[in-house]
């Protein structure tokens, strides 16, 4: 705020820092030391009185995130990047599902997110009385989509065949096939079911299916082991 110079004698003057003043305004000053001098001529006589005023910076509140989209259960690195000083005292608010969800340094803080949503991220800063604007930063946080349930539908000899429930909002699936532990193939299906063919009897077969979206995140690991069988021989009783 602006302060209007004045002292126990009406007519004295004020200079601020050399400079003819009749207000002391903090915002135009700036941060540092600034002078006052107040004169009072009576006749031959002249007096002054002098203050020393210091006027605080204020503390900038700037906020710095990792990254602006996450999914559900993943995390960020908030951390400021004002230029404060030592004796700052940092007020973040990290908005709901956060863990953890505020705090009170200047960071790096990793935060992790268990809901959806769009996330406001505040931060204020105080130093030596002195509070700084609110900075915000925006985080999407966007939901996953629930983990496939594969299951060994069918076996014999030489293949096998996989099914799982659809799962809502998933365009398709990630699917990865391992054979006795170590053949490897990948693939995306559109379909809820998965053959595996061209095996050998006594085979392993391990199935993990991701099912993923243009918009939700992809899911958890959904995993399945079958083993190829022999076949029920056909007897005839006549």
């Amino acid at each position: 705020a602006i302060i209007t110079l004045s002292a126990t004698e009406p007519t004295a003057t004020f200079t601020v820092n050399g400079v003819s003043a009749v207000n002391f305004n903090p915002a135009s000053l700036g941060a540092g030391s600034h002078t006052i001098v107040a004169t009072y001529t009576n006749g031959p006589c002249s007096y002054t009185d002098t203050e020393i005023i210091t006027i605080a910076a204020t503390p900038v509140a700037d906020i710095n995130l990792s990254v602006t989209i996450i999914c559900v259960n993943e995390s960020i690195e908030a951390f400021s990047t004002g230029s404060n000083g030592p004796t700052a005292s940092f007020n973040w608010q990290f908005d709901a599902g956060a863990n953890p969800l505020n705090a009170n340094t200047v960071g790096p803080h990793t935060v992790t997110y268990n809901t959806a949503g769009n996330k406001n991220i505040t931060l204020v800063v105080t130093e030596n009385g002195c509070v700084s604007n609110t900075a915000s930063e925006t985080l999407t946080v966007i939901d996953q989509l629930a983990t496939p349930n594969p299951d060994c539908t069918y076996a014999n000899e030489n293949s096998v065949v996989f099914g799982w429930d659809p799962v809502p909002g998933a365009n398709d699936y990630q699917v990865t096939i391992i054979v006795n532990g170590s053949d490897t193939t990948v693939d995306v299906t559109t379909n809820t079911t998965y053959p595996v063919d061209n095996l050998k009897l006594g085979d392993n077969i391990t199935i993990i299916v991701v099912a993923q979206s243009a918009i939700l995140c992809a899911s958890e690991l959904g995993q399945a082991d079958c083993q190829t069988v022999p076949c029920t021989p056909l007897n005839f009783d006549l």
